[in-house]
């Protein structure tokens, strides 16, 4: 109920009531929030999908993330593995080593020369591929290259034949 009191110096003079402003008030109240809330609630329906497909978003990254870190994830008392390659011998051949080149996957590097005989991680952001063996005429060969967490290649140190 809406009241009005008036106030002099020498002090309370009286308080007048007035219905039916007070009943007009509470029609526009009741109006301004049947016309307001819909709106209302669609701006919130609209913020909250926008922060669904934010979430989603970062998911899908954080399994493809993940994903790749699992690809690099060997045992701690396991860092390093040998690998028995089969009857290919095609990382013996420098001009394969030629083929390599920067910002290559690790699977077109393997393509290329084949398995590595040895996979060593050194970090979470990096893996070396090693080349090492025997090859008749040039003795024993060694050659590596490294493959960083986005899975490409960044150093490449050919074996001297």
């Amino acid at each position: 109920m809406l009241f009005l009191a008036y106030q002099s110096a020498a002090g309370y003079l009286g308080v007048r009531f007035y219905i039916t402003e007070d009943i007009f008030m509470k029609k526009q109240f009741l109006l301004l929030l049947i016309l307001y809330l819909p709106f209302q609630i669609m701006a919130n329906e609209s913020e909250l999908v926008k922060e669904i497909i934010g979430l989603k978003n970062e998911v899908y990254s954080q399994n493809k993330r993940i994903q790749k870190l699992e690809k690099l994830l060997i045992t701690p008392s396991n860092r390093t593995r040998e690998i028995i390659s089969g009857n290919k011998f095609s990382w013996h051949k420098i001009q394969n080593w030629g083929k390599i080149k920067w910002g290559m996957s690790r699977e077109q590097v393997e393509f290329i020369l084949d398995k590595p005989t040895k996979i060593e991680v050194d970090s979470l952001d990096y893996v070396t591929l090693y080349y090492q063996g025997k090859k008749s005429g040039s003795g024993y060969i060694s050659g590596n290259i490294v493959i960083n967490a986005d899975d490409r290649v960044t150093t490449i140190n050919k074996p001297v034949m």
